[in-house]
C-alpha cells in the first residue's frame, strides 16, 4: 500500500494505490493529519481508484476486528470534524465504515463513481463557507 497526500487551495486529496488495508487508511489518516497546510476546514477526498481494498483476510475474526478498530479511531479524531468528505474508487458498501463516521461525527460526506463530481461537489460547499 502506498498513499500521497496533495494538498491544494480548494481540498486536500489523499490518493491511494495498490492494496489498502484498514491498517493502512489509518496510517493515511495519520499523514494527513501531520500534513502542513491543512487547514481546518478544508474539505478531503479520498481517492481509491488506483487502489484494491482488502477488507477481508483468511481469519474473518480479525478482518472484524481491524474493521470495529477503524472505525473506533475515526469516530474519536476530530481531523474531519468542519470538513466535508468525497471517497471515489470505492463502493458504497465498503465505505460504510467512513458514512457511520461521518453519521456519528455529523460529517457531511458523499462517495462518488466520478472523480470530477467529486471534486465539484467538495469546490461547491467550500465556496459556500
Amino acid at each position: 500500500m502506498a498513499h500521497r497526500i496533495i494538498v491544494g487551495p480548494e481540498f486536500v486529496e489523499v490518493l491511494h494505490t495498490g492494496p489498502v488495508r484498514y491498517e493502512d487508511r489509518l496510517i493515511a489518516l495519520e499523514g494527513l493529519q501531520a500534513t502542513r497546510g491543512v487547514n481546518a476546514h478544508l474539505p478531503v477526498l479520498i481517492d481509491f481508484s488506483n487502489a484494491s481494498l482488502v477488507l477481508h483476510n483468511d481469519d474473518l475474526h480479525a478482518s472484524e476486528e481491524e474493521r470495529v478498530n477503524y472505525m473506533a479511531r475515526t469516530i474519536n479524531s476530530q481531523f474531519f470534524v468542519g470538513r466535508r468528505v468525497a471517497m471515489v474508487g470505492i463502493s458504497n458498501d465498503d465505505a460504510k465504515p467512513a458514512r457511520v463516521t461521518s453519521i456519528v461525527q455529523q460529517i457531511p460526506f458523499q462517495v462518488f463513481d466520478d472523480r470530477d463530481r467529486a471534486i465539484a461537489w467538495l469546490a461547491s460547499s467550500h465556496a459556500v463557507r
